[in-house]
């Protein structure tokens, strides 16, 4: 449990989770509508891949719900489209962090790969240089 505004708030609860599937169903409706594609996913199927609320890419913990905020977090539930192209379909789709589908949206997962890599192996060489500069005695 959690609290936001003094209130507690139990973002595992089967509310909850339908809650935020019926919602990343409507807007998914809605952009697949304004966008002209293909959409066949139900809320059925969303509260199933909501259940882990955990991103089915990092493993990060999802949030599903925010008292008096309609703010979206980074570690927000999302719907992601593995190729845009396809449209919000079951076998296309999958549920990850709002920042991690902000980070790939509109790439490929090999353009992806080796940004992440280059990202993982500078801040290792970044935090190692920093660790002996500070704490090594001379």
């Amino acid at each position: 449990m959690t609290f936001n505004n003094y209130r507690p708030i139990a973002f595992n609860s089967t509310r909850d989770v339908a809650d935020k599937a019926k919602t990343l169903y409507y807007s998914a409706l809605s952009r697949s509508k304004k966008h002209d594609i293909e959409f066949d996913l139900d809320v059925n199927w969303l509260i199933n891949n909501l259940k882990s609320l955990r991103c089915q890419f990092t493993g990060i913990p999802l949030t599903l719900n925010y008292t008096g905020s309609s703010k979206v977090k980074s570690n927000s539930a999302s719907v992601h489209r593995l190729i845009p192209e396809l449209g919000y379909v079951k076998s296309n789709c999958t549920i990850i962090a709002n920042s991690v589908n902000m980070v790939i949206s509109n790439h490929d997962i090999t353009e992806i790969t080796p940004i992440a890599e280059a990202i993982v192996n500078s801040t290792e060489k970044i935090f190692l240089n920093y660790k002996i500069t500070n704490y090594v005695k001379k």
